[in-house]
């Protein structure tokens, strides 16, 4: 991932093998793009809160009296 505007893009080696260049990066819970923006954190959060009401809503049944 290469970040910032003076950041030319080399490529790195490593062992005589170039590492693969990625857009994002997962690390220490948190996402981070090459374009430092937030969008992709608030997506992951937004999916995880999502997922947790469905399973409240399953559980959870109305009845009306």
């Amino acid at each position: 991932m290469h970040i910032g505007h003076s950041n030319s893009g080399y490529k790195c080696l490593m062992d005589n093998q170039y590492l693969q260049e990625v857009n994002d990066e997962k690390d220490l819970g948190i996402m981070i793009t090459n374009d430092l923006k937030s969008a992709a954190q608030v997506v992951i959060a937004c999916k995880k809160a999502s997922r947790a009401l469905g399973m409240i809503r399953c559980r959870i049944k109305y009845t009306s009296s």
